[in-house]
């Protein structure tokens, strides 16, 4: 207790030497760069288009078919035919069924877009590729720079607290 009626408290603190400096290697935490693929976006549009012309082509190509086995059947019809009536009936009917156009099928639409799927996929791959060995070529530099942290660093170890 003090003269002016104040509590003060003292505690005492005995040190010594550090006996044994003990030293640290410092290492650079270097976070490596992740490469992330990047899809062309182009090319999943493509495919449903080519997927889509497909199914289409598929059905011209039925429907053709049937037309043509329908176009051949009247004309078989025609030459058992002996009746003169029932024969012209047949042969408008085939008159008819030969003046009618169909659809075709778009098989060159659908080998350009192969092929632009195609190109496109080289092209993803490469711009992937350069985008992998630069993002690798960085990394390996970042590892071969030396640490940042220059000076010293001390610390202190207090046993008991």
């Amino acid at each position: 207790m003090t003269a002016n009626g104040v509590t003060s408290e003292q505690r005492r603190f005995e040190s010594g030497f550090l006996l044994e400096p003990v030293f640290h290697e410092l290492f650079d935490s270097i976070e490596a760069e992740v490469f992330v693929y990047e899809p062309n976006p182009r090319i999943p549009v493509l495919r449903e288009q080519l997927r889509s012309l497909r199914r289409e082509n598929l059905s011209r190509s039925e429907a053709t078919a049937r037309h043509t086995q329908r176009l051949a059947e009247l004309e078989t019809q025609l030459l058992r035919e002996r009746d003169m009536v029932a024969r012209e009936a047949l042969y408008q009917q085939l008159a008819e069924g030969r003046k009618q156009k169909l659809p075709l099928p778009d098989f060159p639409k659908a080998h350009e877009l192969q092929v632009e799927i195609a190109a496109l996929q080289n092209q993803e791959q490469a711009r992937n590729a350069r985008q992998l060995e630069a993002t690798e070529r960085r990394n390996r530099q970042a590892e071969r720079q030396p640490a940042k942290f220059t000076g010293y660093l001390t610390t202190v170890e207090i046993d008991g607290l």
